[in-house]
């Protein structure tokens, strides 16, 4: 079964944000500088109670190491999704957005662009994640290809992600 596409950037854009979503490295960076922040600002807090004695500059920090509780991991997130499609367009190539043949056979998956071509056996491709606009397909570990639903007919997409499923159902 086969399956042809050409990317555009909003492809790419959702990809990024889908691999940020469930990346491990994002949640500790995430988890270190939130309390980071929050605990560097109570000890600045105390700090400045205990040195200077200003109880207004100590309360504004004690303040600030709440926001930091609070708000850090909304603004975070928000920071983080702002960049993204800076990041998409520096890190993106040509063959980025050239046509994508993605052809689901019993030996594998093969990815076949103008540049480029790449067949990966069942066992490497660890996972599948559909929403209602894309399927991201995770090879060793790493979301790396996108299909976006939109662009191709319903049963063309179904027929391709079924035989995706059997063929990943029987790699041993």
């Amino acid at each position: 079964m086969e399956l042809e596409y050409t990317p555009v950037e909003e492809d790419l854009l959702a990809l990024a944000s889908h691999q940020v979503a469930i990346s491990p490295a994002v949640r500790r960076r995430l988890n270190r500088s939130h309390l980071g922040y929050a605990i560097g600002l109570s000890l600045m807090a105390v700090g400045v109670y205990v040195t200077v004695q200003n109880e207004a500059l100590s309360i504004g920090f004690a303040a600030l190491a709440t926001l930091a509780l609070l708000a850090y991991p909304t603004f975070f997130r928000l920071r983080l999704h702002r960049s993204l499609p800076r990041l998409v367009r520096k890190r993106a190539t040509p063959s980025s957005y050239s046509p994508h043949r993605l052809r689901s056979s019993p030996d594998g998956l093969e990815q076949i662009t103008d540049e480029a071509q790449s067949k990966v056996a069942w066992r490497q491709v660890d996972a599948v994640f559909e929403t209602a606009d894309y399927a991201f397909i995770s090879v060793e570990g790493t979301y790396s290809i996108v299909i976006p639903r939109d662009r191709l007919p319903e049963t063309t997409y179904d027929r391709f992600m079924d035989a995706l499923r059997n063929y990943r159902g029987g790699a041993g």
